[in-house]
């Protein structure tokens, strides 16, 4: 060896290296071990390099089938093949010590029969400046959901490491680009591959395929440069198809051209080329699940004009809640909604809300708690309607439900018992022990256009509840893209733009993420596609990351098993209602030291509104108009009339009114021509104020 220093690289079994520095009379001993047992190791050297002139070892370009392995896993091998050396006479002995949790490790070999008698390695499981972990570590930042700003954040600005360039961490994106896209639809012909292999007949296959699709922007607000559109199998939760669109980031990678359009038709178009490669595919929907989007409907009934269209349940208690809510702020009914239910509502013409300016606690408007139990109420009837007819039928008996009436025409309350509990202690047993009393409605509905208002949005609802229940399916949802679309997140984040190439593959990575429960049933618990990104990358995956992630897929796997289970959704509940509570009792505590009012909540135990003193509870003070103690009422003009040119007779404006009553009063009785002909110019000046209609 000439006594040059060099690098060594040890093969366990062909499959396993790891790093075994030392000097070349060191190397002659662990060689003259190692030929011995050529069947489980073999030892490559590299001379580029001296100790002396690298800070860190040079790792060699393994193949796709090499994998790195921890320093104690070497000693043990070593340990195990206890070599025979030339002479049974000679003394030899080999002892490995492991030093910390990171691999490192100490190998000491004594031998009386060679010319230097000890010989001791110190090696470490972590490598210095080398290609490969340089990529290993890149690809891992951008696995995680990092930009380049993050990587040089963490490796730099904390650590004082070295980071690469921008334009090199950019290759590395390159690199990566086509080998995960190529993994995303590979699971995605596996899925489908599994749809045509069923039986035809049947509803969720190929010919009868039941969807679920929806799109998400990558940043909030209405000028997002990216967007994705997917479509995934309703009854499994697998990823058929994706579509994403950028305005941004031209490159040579990519050959589809940038989006064109703007932000919110992205939806729509993007609905559209899908559903149009699923057709060019042979795929044929029968149901789609989807969220009220008018676009994507049309979407599915322009490749699919057979298929059925259904809204989710959630997103249609969601719309019903903010509606309600809508019509919570209204006084009054708008010229458009007057002219869309005259004819159904003549009621709608004339009528007006009870309440003057601002609502009180129980003046039988809609309040803040009959709109959270209205949307309760919504979903709990959606989930146990088994049929369209059966949901709008309820949905009409909630309406006689809200102004407490629980017996009527032609139908009964099926919501509850007549007689409830009135000794508090009986709880919700079926059969209370006391006398009981009669069931009453918390949050009754009194006011005459709040009444009308809900009556109107009943009747909306309910003429939609052959999209909301299906003969079949019964209820059902769009939950497999929206939790999809929460794993996105994840992998980049929605505070950051970023370039068509890099939003894709990071995309891309999300929807992987987001399939490993179809997956994970699929090809067994062993797989992930970290490892797999890894070896296709022709990088080697480190030891423990395997074991690191099936022990996160178990975990992972009860979570969503325990969240199934009912105790597990009454305990969600509860901590709901609770969280709600606690928001209640900060309020009040920010009411008295903080200043903050939040409006007028008609749900809160508050002091009633102060009584005028004529005794109406519509206002609280004398100056109202409506008020008869109003000294300023008494001296109006109940009517004034300005004749114009045109024959018609309009009336004047109240406040020019007023002055102009008071300037007649207050002028002074004198003869003077002069202040007759003054008190006239005030006058005829008050009446060019007031507005010709």
């Amino acid at each position: 060896m000439n006594g040059r220093t060099r690098n060594r690289w040890a093969n366990v079994e062909g499959d396993f290296f790891a790093f075994l520095p030392g000097r070349a009379t060191r190397h002659d001993i662990l060689l003259n071990i190692f030929r011995e047992q050529r069947t489980r190791f073999r030892v490559l050297t590299d001379s580029r390099k001296s100790d002396e002139e690298t800070s860190g070892p040079i790792m060699p370009q393994s193949s796709s089938k090499e994998t790195l392995l921890h320093g104690h896993r070497v000693a043990n091998a070593i340990c195990r093949a206890e070599p025979k050396l030339h002479h049974s006479r000679f003394q030899r002995k080999l002892s490995v010590t492991s030093k910390g949790l990171g691999g490192a490790l100490s190998v000491t070999y004594v031998c009386n029969g060679c010319k230097i008698q000890g010989a001791r390695f110190d090696t470490s499981y972590l490598r210095g400046n080398t290609s490969e972990v340089c990529e290993a570590v890149k690809v891992a930042f951008i696995v995680s959901g990092c930009t380049h700003a993050t990587y040089c954040k963490a490796l730099q600005h904390t650590l004082g490491l070295n980071a690469v360039c921008a334009p090199s961490f950019l290759n590395t994106i390159r690199k990566m680009y086509p080998v995960v896209k190529t993994m995303v639809d590979d699971m995605c012909n596996e899925a489908m591959e599994a749809m045509q292999k069923m039986d035809q007949e049947e509803l969720g296959s190929w010919s009868r395929a039941v969807t679920t699709a929806d799109g998400t922007w990558m940043t909030r607000g209405h000028h997002s440069k990216n967007f994705t559109f997917s479509i995934r199998n309703y009854l499994t939760g697998a990823l058929l198809f994706r579509k994403h669109l950028c305005q941004k980031g031209s490159d040579r990678m990519i050959k589809e051209p940038l989006y064109q359009g703007t932000s919110k038709a992205a939806e729509g178009y993007a609905a559209r080329c899908t559903f149009a490669e699923a057709k060019k595919q042979g795929m044929k929907v029968e149901i789609n699940w989807q969220d009220a989007d008018s676009s994507s409907s049309n979407a599915v009934m322009e490749s699919f004009p057979n298929a059925t269209v259904m809204t989710c349940g959630g997103h249609a208690a969601r719309a019903h809640l903010k509606q309600l809510e809508k019509l919570a702020t209204l006084k009054r009914f708008s010229d458009s909604m007057q002219n869309r239910h005259r004819k159904r509502f003549p009621g709608v013409m004339s009528a007006i809300c009870h309440c003057d300016k601002i609502h009180s606690p129980g003046c039988g408007c809609m309040s803040k708690g009959f709109m959270e139990r209205s949307r309760n109420n919504f979903s709990q009837i959606l989930s146990e309607s088994q049929s369209a007819s059966e949901f709008a039928r309820r949905l009409h008996a909630l309406y006689h439900h809200v102004h407490d009436e629980h017996e009527w025409d032609g139908g009964k309350c099926e919501f509850h018992a007549k007689t409830v509990c009135s000794c508090g202690k009986c709880g919700k047993l079926e059969k209370h022990e006391c006398a009981g009393k009669a069931y009453k409605t918390r949050n009754r509905l009194t006011c005459p256009f709040h009444s009308l208002a809900y009556r109107i949005e009943i009747d909306n609802r309910a003429a939609l509840a052959n999209t909301l229940v299906h003969p079949l399916l019964k209820r059902g949802h769009s939950n497999w893209p929206e939790a999809s679309h929460n794993v996105l997140i994840r992998f980049r984040s929605k505070h950051i733009f970023l370039e068509r190439l890099h939003y894709q593959l990071s995309t891309d990575l999300g929807l992987l993420q987001a399939n490993m429960t179809y997956t994970r049933k699929e090809k067994g618990p062993a797989y992930h596609w970290i490892p797999d990104l890894y070896k296709r990358l022709k990088l080697p995956v480190y030891d423990g990351v395997q074991e690191a992630l099936e022990r996160f897929g178990e975990v992972r796997q009860k979570e969503l098993d325990r969240d199934k289970k009912e105790t597990t959704k009454r305990k969600r509940i509860q901590r709901k209602i609770t969280r709600r509570k606690e928001q209640e009792v900060r309020k009040v505590w920010s009411k008295q030291h903080g200043g903050d009012t939040y409006g007028i909540d008609s749900g809160s135990k508050e002091k009633p509104a102060k009584l005028c003193k004529c005794g109406s509870s519509m206002h609280s003070r004398t100056t109202s108009k409506n008020c008869p103690y109003n000294k300023r009422k008494k001296s109006q003009l109940s009517t004034a009339v300005q004749p114009v040119d045109d024959g018609n007779e309009r009336p004047l404006q109240e406040d020019n009114l007023q002055l102009l009553s008071a300037s007649f009063d207050d002028s002074p009785s004198t003869d003077d021509t002069s202040s007759d002909e003054s008190s006239l110019l005030v006058h005829l000046s008050l009446l060019d104020k007031c507005p010709q209609g």
